[in-house]
């Protein structure tokens, strides 16, 4: 009887799975050739970063993505070898966008690989700072591997400061949530004196196999978590101004403390700090100083966010995601998330 009832209960989950994947009838296609000699490259990864749409370029270089969600995305290539390039792309649901790609060879700096010898402590300090700052305060973080670590660079441009690079991308398995990650690293630094971390990533989702269904319902559950307890899922609920009934609560404040606060103003109503452009289907986010969103999950645990804006406004698409680069800085608890607790933007949940 139990395993009839677990047998239900997935075939409904995967039943939402499709009737929240949309189908859209656009494409974005193209080749990708060296820049130099003007042939085509093979197997060269395509992807849009953030999500898990992405494909390879067959053997005369040609690649073809298809069902896109409509919006403003980076779309990027990537093999090694190569340096990686991006382009901006605006898909609608139903336009077709064609691109020719040159990649340029990359030279690697020459370093010497006839004698293996072992990471310095200082190397492995920086490690653990790195996964920590990297993957975040959660749960997830123990569930989480980053295959090619050995790749990693670090230095200290200053005594406070921690610079991590990587020339190859980082392979990362999230047991937890059930995703392979490709990340690229394009910035990550860390001062450890104003616990201040800038970081930016490009990043490629795809799915991981099992055949344990006790496995797949627990990604399910953690997934669906994650995406509660994160920005996006609370900017998604700002915008149909119900946020209220997932147990959050907002409030403008001028320095972000949890006791005596020097001026507190309560926002009972969305469409105080937020308007909506209806042509585009975004929304404008503005308001002065911090807004401080707590959350209280149903352990009556509660989690404070404080949200200071890098821009007088910042724009955010209907599915909840800031459009600008560097939009927001974060403080409390959203600043400890990391990669683990990390979800792809095509993810959703059924409301």
């Amino acid at each position: 009887m139990k395993r009839s009832l677990l047998l239900i209960l997935i075939l409904i989950a995967a039943g939402f799975c499709k009737l929240f994947a949309q189908t859209f009838d656009n494409k974005i296609y193209g080749i990708v050739k060296d820049i130099a000699t003007g042939k085509p490259l093979t197997d060269v990864n395509i992807f849009i970063s953030h999500f898990t749409w992405g494909t390879t370029s067959d053997q005369n270089g040609n690649f073809n993505l298809s069902s896109i969600r409509p919006g403003k995305h980076e779309l990027v290539f990537s093999i090694i070898g190569y340096a990686t390039q991006s382009k901006s792309v605006t898909v609608t649901k139903d336009s077709v966008l064609f691109s020719e790609i040159k990649l340029i060879p990359k030279v690697y700096e020459l370093k010497e690989v006839t004698v293996v010898e072992e990471k310095p402590d200082e190397w492995y300090d920086d490690l653990d700072k790195f996964i920590e700052k990297f993957f975040g305060y959660t749960r997830n973080p123990h569930n989480c591997i980053v295959v090619n670590q050995n790749y990693l660079e670090f230095n200290h441009p200053e005594e406070n400061i921690l610079v991590a690079r990587c020339e190859y991308p980082l392979e990362i398995l999230n047991y937890s949530l059930g995703y392979r990650i490709m990340c690229e690293i394009q910035e990550f630094e860390y001062d450890s004196w104003s616990a201040e971390l800038k970081q930016n990533y490009r990043l490629y989702y795809s799915e991981l196999d099992t055949s344990d269904t006790a496995v797949k319902n627990e990604w399910i559950k953690n997934r669906r978590l994650s995406y509660q307890k994160s920005l996006y899922f609370f900017f998604k609920k700002l915008i149909s101004d119900s946020y209220t009934k997932e147990n959050f609560s907002i409030t403008l404040v001028t320095k972000p403390r949890i006791i005596r606060q020097t001026r507190l103003i309560e926002i009972n109503s969305s469409t105080e700090i937020l308007t909506i452009n209806k042509i585009t289907e975004t929304y404008q986010l503005s308001f002065s100083n911090y807004l401080q969103v707590e959350y209280d999950d149903y352990y009556r645990n509660p989690k404070i966010s404080w949200l200071k804006l890098n821009y007088p406004f910042i724009t955010i698409d209907k599915y909840g995601y800031p459009l600008e680069d560097y939009a927001i800085t974060l403080l409390g608890y959203c600043a400890k998330s990391g990669i683990a607790s990390s979800l792809p933007k095509d993810y959703d949940i059924p409301e």
